[in-house]
Parts: structure tokens; sequence; C-alpha cells
């Protein structure tokens, strides 16, 4: 009961954030636009910072600590698959510290929607480093991860011109794959997803 309660209240802090260009989550829809949200499954949802500063807490590899004051980048994604199949990653990549490398966390799993919650279920989980050219993997252990319940909304901003999925996890914790809340204006205990970066636009 007390979840169901604390959904209703994050679901109901959602909608008002969002107001009049919010929406509800949706496994499937047709083409997307300012008054249609598109289906989860359209697109990779991205983070991405220049700041490392909140991206190392949950950390098996001490790749982050070293990258204080270089240039580069860290990226959170999630891939939901219409096969109930999901693929969460992080990704780091310091110009000044093995620029060759790219540094992070995968998690993979299940999931699925019910109302306004996305259930994630693992089972696997990686630390990894990887060729940043090629991809292959260079090596990987065991990395933490749990069982998520969030409530989810999408989010038109206008002057990106853009959807995006706000994810605010059920229990109103930081989860052990994503780590400090995005603190983005209107949406507080949650983490906020994009659209891939335009190549060359």
């Amino acid at each position: 009961m007390a979840n169901r309660i604390r959904s209703a209240r994050l679901a109901a802090a959602l909608l008002l954030a969002g107001g009049a260009v919010s929406a509800p989550l949706a496994a499937a829809a047709d083409a997307a636009g300012p008054d249609r949200a598109p289906p989860i499954t359209a697109q990779t949802w991205m983070k991405t910072a220049a700041s490392y500063s909140h991206w190392g807490s949950n950390f098996k590899l001490a790749e982050l600590a070293k990258l204080s004051g270089g240039q580069g980048y860290a990226r959170r994604s999630w891939q939901f698959g219409t096969d109930g199949r999901y693929r969460f990653r992080v990704e780091v990549w310091s110009m000044t510290y093995k620029p060759k490398e790219l540094s992070g966390i995968e998690d993979t799993g299940r999931w699925r929607i019910e109302g306004d919650r996305v259930i994630v279920e693992p089972e696997r989980a990686v630390a990894y480093v990887e060729d940043k050219e090629t991809r292959q993997r260079l090596h990987e252990q065991p990395a933490q991860t749990a069982p998520t319940v969030y409530v989810g909304r999408m989010h038109w901003l206008s002057g990106m011109g853009a959807w995006y999925l706000v994810l605010a996890p059920q229990d109103g914790r930081p989860t052990l794959r994503e780590g400090d809340f995005d603190n983005q204006p209107g949406f507080p205990n949650a983490y906020f997803y994009g659209p891939p970066p335009k190549v060359g636009g």
C-alpha cells in the first residue's frame, strides 16, 4: 500500500511538473511529435555530462577518480527493446587518461510497463574496459545492480524540440546503476534522459 501511495504521489508530481507537455509512457505508438510522445522503445535514451563529479559513486573500476581535471565525457543510456529486454550502459571517456579506452558499467535484463511504472529486472551487470575504436572488451568484472521500479513520464521540452524520458525510482532513493539524481528543474528525485546527440548537426 505504501508503495502504491508513493507511486501515485510521484506520478502526480511528474504530471504537475510537465503540465500540458507531459505524457504517459507507452511501449508502442505511431510517429511522435510535439503533441504525441514516442514509445519508450523508439530510441536510445541518453544523459551526457562533461563533469564526472556524480558518476563514480557505484563503480568497481577506479577510473573516474583519476579523471579529475581532464577533458572527456560521461554518458548514461537506456535501450528498451520491443522483445522485453533492456540494456543500460554507463560510458566514460577521458582525453587525458587512457584516451584509447572506454570504461563504465553495463546492465542487462528484462523490463515491462505496468501503468505509470517501468519495472526493471537485471540478469547481468559488469564493470568493463573497452577499446574506444573497435569496442572490443578488454576487461570486465561483476558489478552490483538491483531490480528497480521507476515511475515514468515523457516530457516535451519545446526549447530543445524533443521528448525526454523521466524516470523516478518509486522508493525515492538513487539507484545503484545510475547514482545521484539529475536535479533537473521541476523533476526532483528523478533521472532525465533525452535523444542521442545529433552527429554533425
